[in-house]
């Protein structure tokens, strides 16, 4: 045991680095480097847990549901409900050419719906109840009332029990109506379907009715406008001269509507006549210039007696010339050839001026009627011209007689489609399946309620216990302390039990409180790379945190491993140690003035244990704290013992646990579970590293395995029953280990 002890010391004072400053001796450290976790612990571990910690308030949602949703059941009435089958059939009853009574597109996916509404219009229900007399049954109404109020409320029963589904996608719906009598909602079910069929029905009819006396109404204006119009086109047409003629039907059957004058049908027979005569006068010109310029014309050529003659003049040609070998010219059969060849030239020479003289007058002919035509067509012209002035208000009178006429045999044709679809009897709505009785009731239903009641109360149950967990920022559990400070957890310091005190679980060694400081002790042993610091400052957030109780605890457990140990109580404002002797100095003492080296130490029942009063209260503790004569009385007393725990103040509103930080070597946060919310703590250590102080991690205390499910009852690593003693199975765990 000494050599462990010695070594202990040998390594703790070799891995610490003095520095001379002012006579005093500082020491220098690092910080300790933050806890790296993870943003999220919210994992199937975390919920377990949750659920295991809050299982007495789940467990009592669950059960205040199903008992609250097995009573609603019990207390409700019996509810029969009954269904009925209807068929919407495609079928359109068109009345105007664009337009119909009730305008049906098979395509229209709007049309359902408005059989849906139809079916639950509350004039459907009064017809319901009308026809079936529910004003008098007192199942329906209160028959003390006037029957104006029985059948209102019937009608609203009747609304409230209906309802109306699709099947599918297809055009039937189910009409199911819900009523405490079985009987009663197959009845109500049949009536609604064979109402709204009659419904239908009178709808089609009323709607065909309005249309025909519409109709009728238009077709007398109608045929009074037309009669008017085509007076007025007449009249303007004998007060104007004008006399059309009907236009003949064209290549499809049907006339081109409108007519035309005489003179403007004359200028257009004209008008062709002219052309034909021009063309005429053109070809004879054509002819007669040519006869002057060549002689030979086409007419010349064709011509039969200038071609006999040439004919005939040509043999005698030929006979002279065949004589004029054997006989001279003088001779006078050969004069008597010549006077006869001349005559014949003469006679063809007569026969092509008779030619040349004929086109001259067909020439001439053709220009005369050329001109008597045009002289007509221009006469023609502005007798048109003037009829067309005078037929602009005749053509507005005749399309308007035009117009009428078309509506007027519009209308009529419309109206006999009206008298035929007026008669037709047959509904766009069937029954496909009556409403029968129902075997059973449908509602309550216990199972259906207990599950939902079930799925509730769980869901609620744990939306308060997530909602109590999370919205809690209180640093409870070790995982609180890495995740919400990034801190490292020292130790977990269990509540001490209401019949036991402190001293008495200090006392004993294998004690849950005993245990519980001797892992803080190896965690601090372990804390720094260059191992426990010397003077430790134990402080906490705010008052009865368990900070003394930490000092005193992780005191007594360094010295129970044979170390010098001094417990300094730095809280000169609420003292937690006092000593017996009077006026002893104490570190209130020694900072306004005492003799440093020479300070007043006591000894404790407790082996290796001395402590430090905190002396008279001082009126400034923190100017005590912020003299030199602080780091000088640490230094004198690391000279004298092995490890110094300074017993600190509150952080938060003090200025005294910052100025201790800075001093000591580390610092001890103490944390009290449950109790501590994450800003107050994460202000506080804030404070610490602002001044120098170095946290070498938090201490939780008051911890209570409620937490979580943690696994620190104390029985996690050790093994201690209840009584604090051994049992078989713990001791034979324990042998398993060390082998």
């Amino acid at each position: 045991m000494t050599d462990s002890i010695e070594a202990f010391r040998g390594s703790d004072a070799s891995a610490l680095p003095a520095l001379q400053t002012g006579g005093a001796v500082s020491t220098t450290f690092a910080q300790p480097a933050p806890v790296e976790t993870a943003d999220s612990e919210f994992n199937l571990r975390t919920i377990l847990l949750l659920l295991l910690k809050w299982r007495w308030l789940l467990l009592a949602f669950i059960m205040t549901g199903l008992v609250v949703a097995t009573g609603y059941t019990l207390l409700q009435t019996p509810l029969y409900r009954a269904s009925t089958t209807i068929e919407i059939k495609r079928q359109e009853t068109q009345i105007m050419k664009d337009s119909s009574v009730e305008p049906i597109s098979i395509n229209d996916p709007a049309y359902m719906a408005t059989q849906f509404g139809l079916i639950q219009s509350r004039d459907l229900a009064v017809k319901v109840a009308q026809s079936l007399n529910l004003a008098s049954n007192p199942i329906y109404a209160p028959q003390t009332l006037p029957r104006e109020a029985r059948e209102k409320i019937a009608v609203a029963k009747l609304r409230g029990g209906l309802a109306v589904a699709p099947v599918g996608i297809s055009r039937l719906m189910t009409v199911s109506f819900v009523s405490t009598d079985r009987n009663e909602a197959a009845r109500i079910a049949n009536a609604y379907a064979d109402t709204f069929i009659q419904s239908g029905l009178e709808r089609r009819y009323d709607a065909t009715a309005y249309a025909r006396n519409f109709l009728q109404q238009r077709i007398a204006a109608a045929k009074t406008a037309l009669d008017q119009s085509e007076r007025q086109l007449v009249a303007y047409a004998r007060q104007q001269g004008i006399m059309t003629m009907e236009q003949p039907p064209g290549p499809d059957g049907k006339s081109s509507g409108g007519g035309t004058s005489l003179d403007q049908t004359s200028l257009e027979a004209l008008n062709g006549a002219l052309s034909e005569a021009q063309n005429a006068r053109m070809t004879a010109e054509g002819r007669y210039q040519e006869a002057l310029h060549n002689g030979v014309t086409t007419e010349t050529m064709t011509n039969s007696t200038i071609q006999s003659l040439q004919g005939e003049r040509a043999k005698l040609f030929a006979d002279y010339q065949e004589r004029l070998g054997q006989f001279k010219p003088e001779f006078p059969q050969m004069r008597e050839l010549q006077a006869r060849i001349s005559a014949l030239d003469n006679q063809i020479a007569k026969e092509r001026a008779n030619v040349s003289t004929a086109l001259r007058s067909e020439y001439q002919a053709a220009v005369s009627h050329e001109n008597a035509l045009k002289a007509r067509v221009n006469q023609l012209k502005g007798s048109v011209m003037d009829l067309r002035d005078r037929s602009i208000q005749y053509n507005i009178l005749q399309r308007d007689a035009d117009t009428n006429r078309s509506l007027y045999g519009a209308l009529l044709e419309r109206y006999k489609q009206i008298g035929v679809a007026g008669g037709i009897g047959e509904s766009q709505a069937t029954i496909v399946d009556h409403a029968i009785p129902p075997g059973g009731p449908f509602s309550p239903r216990l199972m259906m309620n207990l599950a939902i009641a079930l799925l509730i109360s769980a869901l609620a149950g744990l939306a308060v216990v997530f909602l109590i967990e999370f919205i809690d920022d209180t640093i409870k559990v070790p995982e609180d302390v890495e995740n919400k400070l990034k801190m490292s957890v020292i130790g977990v310091i269990p509540k001490l039990d209401k019949d036991s005190s402190l001293i008495e679980e200090l006392s004993t060694p294998r004690s849950k409180m005993s245990e519980a400081y001797f892992t803080a002790r190896t965690a601090l042993q372990f804390s720094a790379p260059e191992g426990t610091p010397r003077v430790m400052l134990v402080t906490s957030t705010r008052p009865s945190e368990g900070k003394s109780s930490s000092a005193l605890g992780l005191a007594q457990s360094f010295a129970k491993v044979g170390l010098k140990v001094l417990l300094i109580d730095g809280d000169m404002r609420k003292p937690s140690f006092t000593a017996k002797e009077g006026e002893l100095a104490g570190l209130s003492g020694l900072l306004a003035g005492g003799n440093i080296n020479e300070p007043k130490i006591l000894s404790t029942n407790v082996t290796n244990l001395w402590l430090l009063p905190s002396g008279p209260i001082p009126p400034n503790p923190a100017e005590l704290l912020a003299s030199v004569n602080l780091v000088r009385l640490f230094a004198v007393v690391r000279e004298r013992f092995d490890v110094i725990f300074v017993d600190g103040p509150p952080i938060l509103g003090l200025a005294d646990a910052p100025l201790l930080g800075a001093a000591c070597d580390g610092t001890v946060m103490v944390v009290e579970s449950g109790a501590i919310r994450r800003p107050a703590a994460l202000n506080s250590i804030r404070q610490l590293r602002s001044s120098g102080a170095r946290v070498m991690g938090v201490l939780l205390t008051k911890y209570s395995p409620k937490f979580g499910g943690y696994g620190y009852g104390y029985g996690y690593g050790y093994g201690y029953g209840a009584d604090g003693g051994d049992n078989e199975k713990d001791k034979k765990r324990r042998i398993e280990l060390l082998s």
